[in-house]
Parts: C-alpha cells; structure tokens; sequence
C-alpha cells in the first residue's frame, strides 16, 4: 500500500525581506525596503506598486496576465510571467537583484550598478576617455590640407633652411599664418613652396605646405620625414626656445 502524497510541486524560490534575486520570484507577496518604509507589492488586480511610507505611490506597472508573478530568471531580466510561464511584461535588465531601497526599487547588478531605478533607465557611467583624436580636430584646423614635417637632428632652423638652398634674404620671422599671407601677397603658384622652420631645443622642425618638392630635397640630405598637419592659426609658442617661423622661398 502506498503512503499519500502531496499533490504539491517542487517548492518555489519565493523573495523575501528587500531582495528578489535570480531565480526568485514575487507572487501576491511583498518586499520592503530595510527601515520599512517603502514597499514593492505584487498585486491580484495585475499591478506592481511601490507605495512610499505614507501609503502614496511612488511607481507602478501593469500588465495583462492572470495569476502572474514577477520573476527575476536566471539570464537576469526581470519579468511578469503569466500561470503558463508566458511573458506578460519585461522590465528591463539584465541585473543579479532588484532591490528595495528607501523611495525607490532599483535593478542592479553585484556590484552595485543600477540599472533602472523606478522603472527608468539608469545610463552607464562614463568609463575612461579615449585618447584623444588628433587626426580630427587638426582636420578642423587645417581644412583637411596634409603638410609634411621633418625634425633634422643638432641644426638651427637657419642653417636648415640655408641647407635646403633658401637666400637669406628670403628668410623671415613671424607665424605660421603670417607666412601664409605674405605667400599670398607675393603671388605664390603652384611652383611655389611655403616652408617654416622651428626650433625645438638643438634641434629643427621642418613644415612645409607641399610634400613633394621639399622631401626629395630631404632626402638628398638623409633626413628622415614623417606626414603632419600642422594647425593654420598656431603660434609655436610651445616649442622649446624661441620660435623660429614664417620663412618662405621659391623652389
């Protein structure tokens, strides 16, 4: 003869206190925040309500599902499953808890990571900047016109200049922009070439405004050159000693 048994299923990982955690679910029950004054309720009349300590609403949600119950699943979305396990309303996620707090009822991760907070997205917080994108804003600068550049190693910026076969005569002091208007006013063309040299300590930077010309100079000179787009309204004032700018001749 066989002992009765229960016609009960496996028991239900119910929340209780201010937690629902994966796995658990909350079914015509309650959780309260840990000084007792906001409460998620789960209720018949297919609502979730979070009531404040003087009984007024804070937030609520409904749906349209009999004898449901909210259910925080193992992949870490909350959701109001209807008796039949179907899907009645998810509420965002994934998070490891939904926490009762005082005034509110966040979802959050282990590590404290809200994701919503009252039914509203909660935005991820900003991690680390990104180096910063040079190529970018010296294209705003420059209109997108690549230069070239080229440090020749123990030379003044005369001497480089001179080396390059610019009169002295044809070397002057200024700005890079300044350089660009006298070019203009002495009608440069396309047989010209505008080249600026700075000092950067024992040192010269070379930048000139067409690549072509001036690199195989640079070459017959050994000296190594790398692109770059130097900004139109910059006055080297950020180099070492003091700057050496605006010297132009024609090739």
């Amino acid at each position: 003869m066989k002992a009765p048994t229960s016609g009960a299923g496996p028991a239900m990982n119910i929340a209780r206190g201010s937690v629902l955690r994966r796995g658990q679910r909350l079914q015509r029950q309650s959780l309260a925040s840990t000084d007792g004054g906001t409460v998620l309720v789960h209720r018949d009349d297919r609502r979730l309500v979070l009531f404040d300590a003087e009984g007024q609403r804070i937030w609520w949600h409904a749906w349209d599902a009999e004898r449901s119950a909210l259910v925080l699943d193992e992949d870490g979305m909350p959701r109001v499953r209807a008796d039949d396990g179907g899907v009645a309303l998810e509420l965002g996620g994934p998070a490891d808890e939904l926490r009762v707090l005082p005034g509110e009822v966040r979802l959050c991760r282990t590590d404290g990571t809200a994701v919503w907070q009252n039914g509203e997205e909660v935005s991820e917080p900003e991690g680390p900047q990104d180096a910063e994108d040079f190529e970018s804003w010296v294209d705003v600068l420059t209109d997108g016109i690549a230069y070239c550049a080229t440090v020749i190693h123990h030379t003044t910026p005369d001497e480089a200049l001179r080396r390059l076969g610019a009169e002295p005569g044809r070397i002057t002091t200024g700005t890079w922009g300044d350089l660009m208007t006298q070019a203009e006013i002495e009608g440069a063309d396309v047989d010209d070439t505008a080249v600026a040299a700075f000092a950067l300590g024992p040192h010269t930077l070379l930048v000139e405004d067409r690549r072509s010309e001036v690199q195989a100079a640079l070459r017959a000179m050994g000296a190594p050159t790398t692109r770059w787009r130097p900004p139109s309204t910059t006055t080297w004032s950020c180099c070492a000693g003091p700057p050496e700018c605006g010297r132009r001749w024609p090739m």
